[in-house]
Formats: C-alpha cells, structure tokens, sequence
C-alpha cells in the first residue's frame, strides 16, 4: 500500500511506474490494486526457494535496461547495502523504504515514516554519509483522501471500524466476532473489512453473525468506511497511520514483527490500545478492552484529536519533493484557515522551533487552538502558509503593534536549508505589507540561521542585548 500511495503521486508527473515481483509474492488482490491504478507489473527473476543477491540484482539490472528504468524504489526487507551497491552503479537513483533499521544500506534516499523513540536517530550508522534521510511520521505514506480533513466528532461510541490486512486472518475473525456478538453490544453498528475472501464465503460468513455486522471485501481506499466510525480495532501495519491521521481511537493487536515496536511506542504515548501478538490473544482481555473504549470514549476521542497532527496526510508529496531534485515548480502563499490548527500545532512544537522561541514551554492543543481562534479574529495580524508543490513548508504571521509589523516565521524540518525561509519572509513582504510600513524582528542570539537570513534581506539591526537582537526592515 506504501508503494501504491507514492507510486500514485509521482505517476503525476507522467512517469511510467513499474512494479517489479516475484511470481510467489504477486497475489490476486495485488494484481487488482496495482492495474487499478494504472501502473505496469513485471515478473523478476526465478521462482526460487531462497533469495539469491546475484541472480536478484542481474534480473532487476535487465528490465531497467529493456524497460529504460532511472529510478528505483525498494520495498523488500531481503535487501541491503551489497544489493544497494551493485544496483546504484547502473542507475541514476536510489531509494529505499525501510522500517526495522536492521541494517546497513547504500542509498540517494531513505525512507522510514515510523513514529518510535528516537525516529531520527536511528539510520546514524547505517546509511552512507550523502543520504538524505526521511524519518517520522511526517513521511507516512496514505493515500491523498487522508488529509486531515474536518470530521464531525460524537461523544459516544456507536460504530466500529476493524480490519487487519489484505490477507484474511481467521484466529482473530473468530475471536472479534464471537466476542462483539454479544447481545450488550447489539447496538454497535461494525465494519469489519475482511480482506481478500470470496463472495460465497462472506456470505457464509454473514449467516452466522448478527445483523449489526457488515462485512466488506478491501476497497481502492478505506477513508470513506473509516470516518463515519466511532473507534477502530485492527494492526499495527500501514492503516494504523490512517487511524491516527482519522482521529480513530484504536484496538491494536500486533500481527507481524516488524509492528511490536511500533505499538510497544504508541501505547506508551496512550495512543493505542496494545494487547500484544494475535497469537496469544485472550477473550476476556479483548472483551475489557472494547468495554474501556466505550466507558471512556470521549477521553479516548480527545487523545486521539491531540494525535492526528503526527499523520497530515501530505507524506508522498514531502517525499516526491526530494525525488524530483528538489524542484520548486510552482509556491503560493495562502491565508492561515481554523481547519490549519493541526498543521500549525506539529510546527509550534518542534523542538527547534521551540527552542529559537521566547517561550520555549510545549504548548497544549487545547490552548493552542484557543489562541489560533482568537488571533484569526484580529484583523490588525496577517497569518500566511506558503505552499510548494501542494506542500506547506512554512508558516509566517505579521503582527500590526503601534509603529511595527512584528514577524514571526517558521520552516517544517523537512525543508529547512533550502532557502524556504528567505524566501516566505521576502514574498509575503512584498504582497501583503504596505510601503512605508516597518517590518520589526526579534531574534533570540542563538538563531544563527534568521539572524543571516534578516541580514540578507537587508532589515537593520536596531537593538543588540545579552539574549537577543531586533532587526527592522523599512517598506
């Protein structure tokens, strides 16, 4: 699905997407989600029983010959730095999407969107030293309905979203069902997407259950079944991004390894509710942990509604921007909206962020969206986002106080030194500040990088103290 979701966004600047597999991996539903979105499979390589690196890398080598291929992403976990290097030598790029961080890789860019402790820390020895590495929830990889969009939020717990994966996983069908077929729960309505099963097993399967059940085969995308949904059950795979990015409080049960980190962290964070592997599930756990979501579902909702700013929604376009060499083809800057309260709240507390403000304290949610309702009601403030390529890279406010427009300006980690910051302060002066006006910025001294950046804009510096330096700029 990751592969799907950026496929999707750089198929838009009419590139040709091949899907390299193995016949033993290519499963029917694969089959229908990659010809659904237009994009071309290719067998590789010999049926084996192990992974061969030779035979692996000549294979590949000879359809980016046939099939003229300059860029190649991988997506396999049988693949490291020895594959990377043979393959990088016949090729213009290299990027490689990767969640274990368990060893060493040889790329132009990697890619890990998982959110657990210390994200951006954990490629330091294993990747070459000219990689550009894009870590953290910011790089999740949804499909373009998830875009944080604004819901209408219930106080109490009346639909239930589940589904684990494109694979039908009986252990836990058996289980969920058997326990939410209960008569106290007969006033929940369920989803439950049962993956890639066949129509006459589905309606087998429809006989024996309740008639709040409803069970769907895996769709193009899953958005419009999640947001009419009250909380969700499912894995800590790919659509637990989506549950977050959808403010769905969740029941996750971990079906694959690579997941048991990742929930292990979420759950730390309350931002799921774990109860471990499904191989050594438990009814009674299962059954307390559905009554807890309905007993305190609105405490639930509000956490996951302090979350959802982790997953924005704009991952493949962050990525597809440092795939396209970093190419500004079209920036706009447009007005700071109420529905921006998550996008601004991820950059507000930045730690760099916070650090170069004078107040440094972590803001809460709760008054940060206070403080955005109010300051949009100000008409003496001009709040602006620029936009690059579909993406917000920034954000920068204009405060009208006695002779000054006081700045303030900030970049997302992902695009600082890229000339981004100049670049918001010197359009936004030119379109929406009047001449003869005075632009004023305070500096801390530790902000090195807005110190230089005023200086080249030509802004005076007009006051210079122990923690900090003010810089004014005449229209």
């Amino acid at each position: 699905m990751r592969c799907l979701n950026l496929g999707k966004r750089i198929k838009k600047k009419n590139n040709k997407i091949y899907f390299l597999v193995k016949k033993s991996d290519y499963l029917k539903i694969n089959n229908k989600l990659i010809l659904q979105n237009k994009f071309l499979p290719v067998f590789i390589g010999k049926e084996e029983n192990e992974f061969s690196r030779n035979s692996d890398v000549n294979a590949t080598l000879k359809i980016c010959r046939k099939k003229k291929i300059d860029t190649i992403i991988v997506d396999n976990y049988k693949i490291d730095y020895k594959w990377e290097k043979k393959i990088k030598k016949k090729i213009n790029k290299l990027i490689v999407i990767d969640d274990l961080a368990n060893r060493k890789h040889f790329c132009d860019i990697l890619i890990d969107h998982n959110y657990v402790k210390n994200f951006s820390l954990r490629y330091n020895n294993l990747v070459n030293k000219d990689c550009i590495k894009l870590l953290g929830p910011k790089y999740c990889l949804l499909d373009d309905s998830f875009k944080n969009k604004n819901q209408f939020f219930s106080n109490n717990a009346k639909r239930i979203f589940i589904f684990f994966s494109t694979v039908f996983k009986p252990r836990l069908f058996n289980l969920i069902t058997h326990v939410l077929s209960r008569k106290e729960f007969k006033n929940l309505k369920i989803d439950y997407v049962v993956g890639n099963l066949d129509k006459k097993k589905i309606s087998k399967f429809k006989k024996t259950l309740p008639k709040n059940f409803n069970l769907l085969t895996k769709k193009k995308n899953l958005y419009n079944t999640m947001k009419k949904s009250s909380f969700a059950i499912g894995s800590g795979s790919t659509n637990t991004w989506e549950r977050i990015n959808m403010a769905l409080p969740s029941i996750v049960f971990c079906i694959a390894p690579n997941q048991k980190r990742i929930c292990n962290f979420l759950n730390e964070k309350k931002i799921i509710k774990y109860l471990g592997s499904d191989k050594n599930y438990s009814k009674r756990k299962f059954y307390s942990a559905i009554r807890f979501m309905i007993n305190n579902f609105k405490k639930q909702k509000t956490i996951a509604i302090e979350n959802k700013h982790l997953i924005d929604g704009n991952g493949a376009r962050r990525i597809n921007f440092f795939i396209s060499k970093n190419e500004i083809n079209k920036f706009t800057l447009k007005k700071i909206k109420n529905s921006d309260a998550d996008l601004l709240f991820m950059w507000i507390n930045d730690p760099k962020v916070r650090q170069n403000s004078f107040l440094v304290k972590k803001i809460s949610y709760q008054k940060h969206k206070i403080w955005l309702k109010k300051k949009l009601l100000k008409k003496k403030s001009i709040f602006l986002k620029l936009i690059v390529n579909g993406v917000p890279v920034g954000q920068i406010r204009f405060d009208n106080k006695k002779k000054f427009y006081y700045v303030d300006y900030s970049i997302d980690d992902a695009f600082r030194n890229l000339g981004f910051g100049k670049l918001i302060i010197k359009e936004s002066i030119k379109k929406y500040i009047k001449k003869n006006k005075k632009v004023r910025a305070d500096v801390k001294k530790t902000n090195l990088n807005s110190i230089k950046i005023f200086q080249s804009l030509n802004f005076d510096e007009i006051k210079n103290n122990f923690d900090n330096r003010s810089f004014v700029l005449n229209t």
